[in-house]
């Protein structure tokens, strides 16, 4: 983390620095960045503390990775990617996107399709998503008129 920002302190005032990250981190690295940061590409992996638990093995993603996401909102940019898990539609999809239109209001959304099986996982799902979800999931952000970007 030292070496990410010594360079960044050192980069000229008109580059635009692009945080990609899965915006699980403990506090002090987002203050760490602030004023530093001009666009966070943050994932959204997961809307429900149960595939949270199973499928990350995280306890506390959705609190963490949530807090951090409104904090970068108030200090840059924010693009929020969710790749859609099959079969996840209720427990994830849903509540990401109804989360994204009530606390992020205009904010950009990317919904990603390109979900690839894992070759040897327990819990995650193990086929692609269909045309038909992704259509579903594209059809949901639009009711709920959220900004979508590729």
């Amino acid at each position: 983390m030292y070496g990410i920002l010594k360079l960044l302190s050192l980069l000229r005032p008109a580059t635009t620095v692009v945080w990609n990250s899965n915006m699980y981190y403990n506090e002090i690295v987002g203050e760490l960045i602030e004023g530093l940061v001009d666009i966070y590409l943050a994932d959204l992996k997961v809307g429900s503390e149960r595939c949270a638990q199973t499928i990350l093995g995280s306890w506390d993603y959705l609190e963490v990775t949530k807090k951090n996401i409104i904090r970068a909102s108030t200090h840059g940019r924010v693009i929020v990617r969710h790749v859609i898990l099959p079969g996840h539609t209720e427990c994830c999809l849903k509540p990401v996107l109804h989360w994204l239109s009530e606390e992020l209001p205009g904010g950009e959304v990317s919904l990603r399709d390109n979900y690839f099986p894992p070759a040897e996982a327990r819990y995650s799902p193990m086929v692609y998503l269909s045309r038909k979800e992704f259509e579903n999931a594209l059809h949901l952000a639009g009711k709920l008129r959220l900004n979508l970007v590729k």
